[in-house]
């Protein structure tokens, strides 16, 4: 049966007044008692469209108010009043170009006004806070009827399918639906389909639910596809046509298929005023209150910033004008013999984005730009010659072939994206950068236009292995090369090709005259020495921030300092100053440095110190890897010194990854065997970590510790006793010292020692692969650690035992590089974008979690919940890289300040803000108006009216008033003035653009 819900207009609310202290001993009627609520005007808004129907029957589709406890006034939304019985709210409407993020899309009056048509094609949703304020806190999972989406059958609109997707979980609405939201069930048209708990990664959840198992009008998908122009919607299967004019219902991009419709995506939360709960308010009024103090989301526009990269001297040869088949479906075949050094994370050949790759976990193949690597293992190549024969298929990696010493491989591994071959190569790293430089020898390089065939590439190891002088270059040249180098044949730089062709490669800062990988042959190979940055792949320029005084510090690895977007650039490398509330670069700040800067201190007497893979500052001795320096002339303070010595990797510099200050001591972590220091420049024998005297420099004698790789953070407690450090070690046996609690990524040691702390358990990686377990960020606050890194993690841990208590996994994209804390709030940045996972601790395979969210390279976190303060939800593009923010920083006016490869800032009259290098994002208003003054009635013999003077706030803008009336918001106007309808108590606050309310009035009582 059918309950209907009358709202009496003459029953007092007496009893009322026993459910909150101060109200009055009689109070006039509370609002839903005094008013019809219909859902008609905001005087008489209803809490839910189903509450409408249920108590008015009558009632037909259109806009209604509604009124929630969490959606504290008034709002009106469109109404589905018919089908299945009615009660429906439209949360949003749209063809193709979903974003599905939660910050919503277009706007709420697009939404309810235009709610169909093809005025509606061009997505609009209401934001999630507006939507969980519309559940009024209730789980999208708990409601009965679950995500209800009616999509378009026919280009014209004729006809409709009705969809019902029943969550398994989720906390609160979130609009992540490519993220893969967990569905129990899909009802396709009043059939149900029930899914498997965690079945799978697509068919069971929101980013695809294909019920029936067939491509067909069953399915929805919502992610980003290439042929779809990456235009997200609520697509079917392959079955569905479309076409791509402006008015039908039925949208593809071109010839594709797989249709978008046009889509309406509605909910019915079954609330009644009973559910409420709404408190008669106090005679004195309510308090004021205010948002949480957080960032804004749109970062300030900066007329300076830095630009390009200074990139680490990779030798090489270069190859131009190559003529190998470009065309989609063709193949070129690269030849080669190797003698490899061992060192991962190298390339000994690439065109612009498509490479031969020996990466970092021990495989050696093909790569494509993203991260992918498919191939085989490389085990047993260092430190020999072998022969390489590579068949790249443009567009296509899965059709590769590579052969390993004449033999073809069984390729394995994995393929993120494709790319095709250039006509422009690179021996040791690829064309599109200086990274990834090979660490090796390298001889007799030949490039064919298609596949050569494998009888041809047996022979040549066969004849290369052999001791026939001359018999290995015949072979080649049989089969007519668009380039032949030997390598040794060369004159200056120019390497000459022996095709005939005259492609020959310029050899840059490359070693010839090496031994030939072919027997008593006399051209000789080429070797490749590269002195690189600790981290090649990483190509942001901007990597740490400190404010001394009245100047923000920008260190990196940037090229110049850049007067906007088009403006002149000024030659200064790695380190420059800039004014902390307007962004101008300082031009009298310009010391000189040879290398990258990684982290930024200010000492408390007023000093910057600097640390990074320089090898000086200002040409000055003992400068190397760590500095301390002058903030008004860039000059090295004499009365400072420690610097670092020792190389622990081949080709690369010692260095400062990390700085921290502590109780008189400056904690130093990153890749280096000592420290040089103090008066006397003492040294101490350090691993990768040791402490210094903030007063002079001098090492601890007693404190270091020695890590078999490098530490990428350290942070010392803020009562002294423990030092937490992260990075990419696993275990050291040196000094005796065996690394197990916990032994990967992680190690909190004692302050006084260096020993680990006992009884502390194992940091949780989110991945079983031990070569991607590493963490790259710490922040101690409150009495528990914060901590990210490698596969996308960032996790909260109790300080005490290192015991897990909550992890968020972000997907798509990359680790998490950066985090601090303040006021509540822990942040966090990475190069991870689109999506984070709450609760999950594993990565790929996403699971059990309890939230999905959106994630844009900078994430807040409630320190105490942890739980994502998704109201920090940064307006920003995204990085030029996609390396993301590696530095996040508060200033001293608030301001938080992330510095990466960023170039995009708040978008603005259709375009995005230029940013170089570093975003500030200041305080949003968080301050309440102040309270109206003078509120009394005004009454004749016609109207009554309230009425009240203006309010002031702090944002200089006039604010807009709400009136209350008994126990909830009845109104929100811009006047001074409201005329009443109904008897009662009426109170008037204000509210500004942050929805920062006032302390309201006290009661007005209207007989």
């Amino acid at each position: 049966m059918r309950r209907i819900h009358h709202y009496n207009a003459l029953i007092v609310a007496t009893a009322l007044a026993f459910t909150m202290p101060g109200a009055e001993t009689n109070p006039a009627k509370a609002a839903s008692d005094a008013t019809v609520s219909d859902g008609t005007s905001s005087a008489k808004a209803a809490p839910s469209c189903w509450a409408i129907k249920e108590s008015f029957p009558a009632s037909a589709d259109g806009l209604y108010w509604l009124l929630t406890t969490k959606l504290v006034a008034p709002q009106q939304f469109y109404c589905d009043m018919t089908t299945d019985g009615g009660g429906y709210v439209l949360v949003g409407r749209g063809r193709e170009g979903w974003t599905f993020q939660n910050k919503g899309q277009g706007t709420a009056s697009t939404v309810r006004t235009t709610p169909t048509g093809p005025a509606a094609f061009v997505p609009a949703t209401l934001t999630a806070s507006t939507i969980d304020a519309l559940l009024n806190g209730q789980s999208p999972a708990a409601l009965d009827d679950g995500i209800r989406i009616r999509r378009a059958r026919d280009a014209e609109g004729a006809t409709w399918q009705e969809v019902r997707m029943q969550l398994d979980h989720l906390t609160k609405w979130s609009w992540a639906m490519p993220g893969g939201i967990w569905l129990k069930s899909m009802t396709v048209d009043g059939t149900n389909y029930p899914f498997s708990p965690l079945s799978q990664y697509d068919n069971g959840t929101t980013r695809d639910a294909n019920p029936s198992g067939w491509n067909n009008d069953q399915r929805v998908w919502t992610f980003q596809w290439g042929p779809h122009a990456k235009k997200q919607g609520f697509s079917y299967g392959s079955s569905v046509a479309g076409s791509n004019t402006s008015t039908t219902y039925l949208w593809s991009h071109s010839t594709e298929g797989h249709a978008s419709p046009f889509a309406q995506v509605w909910l019915r939360p079954k609330l009644t005023d009973a559910d409420m709960g709404h408190t008669p308010i106090p005679a004195s009024g309510t308090p004021a209150s205010s948002v949480r103090a957080l960032p804004s989301n749109t970062p300030q526009t900066f007329q300076w910033g830095v630009t390009g990269v200074v990139k680490p001297g990779a030798p090489s040869i270069d190859l131009d004008n190559l003529g190998v088949d470009t065309t989609a479906g063709a193949q070129n075949t690269v030849e080669f013999w190797m003698k490899w050094s061992g060192k991962n994370n190298q390339m000994p050949f690439g065109f612009n984005n498509y490479s031969l790759w020996l990466r970092s976990d021990n495989r050696f193949g093909f790569n494509s730009a993203c991260g992918d690597n498919w191939g085989v293992p490389s085990t047993g190549f260092a430190n020999r010659w072998v022969h390489v024969a590579a068949v790249f298929t443009n567009g296509n990696t899965a059709s590769n072939k590579l052969y390993i010493d004449g033999a073809e491989q069984s390729l394995g591994g994995n393929i993120a994206c494709n790319n095709s071959a250039s006509t422009s190569a690179r021996l040791s790293s690829w064309r599109q950068d200086s990274y990834y430089g090979y660490s090796g020898n390298i001889d007799e390089l030949a490039i064919y236009s298609g596949a050569l065939d494998s009888a041809a590439i047996a022979d040549h190891f066969a004849i290369g292995s052999g001791a026939t002088i001359g018999a290995y270059d015949t072979a080649v040249l049989a089969h007519s090369p668009l380039t032949y180098l030997r390598v040794g044949d060369s004159v200056g730089t120019t390497m000459a090709d022996a095709s005939g062709n005259n492609r020959t490669g310029n050899c840059i800062s490359c070693t010839k005259a090496q031994s030939s990988a072919l027997v008593n042959d006399t051209n000789k190979a080429v070797k490749f020495n590269p002195s690189l940055d600790p981290d090649p792949n990483n190509v942001s320029p901007v990597y740490a921030l400190q404010q001394v005084g009245n100047t923000m510090f920008v260190g990196g690895q940037f090229a110049s300092v850049k007067n906007g977007a088009a403006g002149a650039s000024y030659n200064q490398k790695f380190l420059a100053a800039f004014d902390v509330q307007t962004g101008a670069w300082i031009p009298t700040f310009t010391p000189t440095l040879d290398g990258a800067v990684w982290e930024l201190k200010a000492s408390p007497d007023g000093k910057l110190i600097v640390g990074g893979n320089f090898t000086s500052i200002n040409g000055t001795s003992n400068t190397a890897g760590l500095a301390a320096i002058d903030p008004t002339t860039g000059q090295v303070v004499s009365s400072w010194t420690a610097s670092l010595a020792g190389t622990r990797f081949l080709g690369a510099r010692p260095h400062v990854r990390a700085l921290d200050i502590q109780d008189g001591w400056l904690y130093v972590a990153g890749s280096f065997n000592s420290v040089v220091g103090g008066p006397s420049l003492s040294s101490k024998s350090a691993g990768g970590l040791a402490r210094v005297s903030l007063t002079d420099g001098t090492p601890d004698p007693n404190f270091s510790r020695h890590f078999d790789n490098t530490i990428m953070d350290v942070d010392a407690s803020a009562d002294g006793t423990r030092v937490y450090t992260v990075g990419f070690f696993k275990f050291n046996g040196a000094n005796g010292f065996t690394m197990t609690s916990p032994s990967n990524a992680t190690a909190v040691l004692d302050t006084i020692t260096g020993a680990p702390v006992p009884g502390m358990q194992q940091y949780v990686p989110s991945t079983g692969n031990t070569s991607r377990q590493w963490q790259q960020t710490i922040v101690e606050y409150n009495g528990n650690t914060f901590q990210g890194g490698s596969e996308h993690n960032f996790a909260k841990y109790d300080a005490a035992s290192y015991s897990l208590i909550r992890s968020h996994i972000g997907w798509f994209g990359g680790d998490y590089q950066a985090s601090t804390a303040r006021d509540g709030i822990v942040y966090a940045s990475c190069h991870c974008y689109h999506f984070s996972y709450a609760d999950s601790t594993t990565w790929a395979a996403v699971y059990n979690y309890s939230q999905i969210d959106n994630v844009n390279w900078l994430s807040a976190y409630d320190a105490s919940t942890f739980d994502r303060v998704t109201d920090f939800d940064p307006n920003w593009g995204f990085a030029s890289t996609g390396e993301g923010p590696w530095e996040i920083e508060f200033d001293s006016f608030g301001c938080l300040w992330s510095g990466g490869d960023i170039t995009k800032g708040g978008y603005r009259n259709g375009t995005y803000d230029w940013l170089g290098g570093f975003a500030r994002f200041c305080p949003r208003d968080s301050t309440a108006p102040l309270t109206p003054t003078n509120f009394r009635k005004i009454s004749n013999s016609t109207t009554t009216v309230v009425k009240w003077n203006a309010a002031t706030d702090d944002s200089n803008s006039a604010p807009r008033y709400e009136v209350l009336l008994e126990d909830r918001v009845i109104a929100t106007v811009s006047g001074l003035t409201y005329t009443v309808t109904v008897p009662g108590r009426y109170f008037v606050r204000a509210i500004d653009a942050g929805t920062n309310r006032s302390a309201s009035t006290a009661a007005v009582t209207i007989p």
